[in-house]
């Protein structure tokens, strides 16, 4: 629009012959006083250069693979996660076995302990008796 306003300004205050060298912008519908649309604007690109869009579009077999892919990448990652979660489970288990074993081991030790100290009390109050010589 800027670009607009400053060119009537120009065309205003340029005789014709700045007319002629401006009229390489818009051609005839610039010297006829008609203004162009702002979607007729010449690019300010360099020549050979286009804003149009030229980018290679993908098949239609890449978008569907591509779904493909972000599927499966769901399905791994809820296996993953579900796999995760035996695998602490399993963890927890294991823990309270070994928990459990070292609990049974060390009673049993305990016991035993006791035992043998009413044994040994039992053999210290007991009598000496000779041996057979020799």
């Amino acid at each position: 629009l800027v670009l607009i306003v400053c060119l009537a300004v120009l065309r205003r205050s340029q005789g014709p012959a700045e007319l002629v060298q401006m009229e390489g912008l818009w051609g005839e519908a610039f010297q006829s006083g008609v203004m162009p649309p702002i979607t007729e604007m010449p690019s300010m690109a360099p020549g050979g250069i286009s804003s149009e869009d030229k980018s290679p579009t993908m098949p239609s077999s890449f978008y569907k693979e591509e779904d493909k892919m972000d599927r499966l990448y769901l399905k791994m990652k809820h296996t993953i996660r579900r796999a995760d979660k035996r695998q602490k489970k399993m963890q927890a288990r294991f823990n309270a076995l070994g928990e459990f074993i070292s609990d049974s081991v060390s009673e049993i030790g305990t016991d035993v302990s006791k035992l043998n100290k009413g044994d040994t009390l039992l053999i210290s109050q007991a009598p000496a008796i000779p041996g057979p010589p020799g």
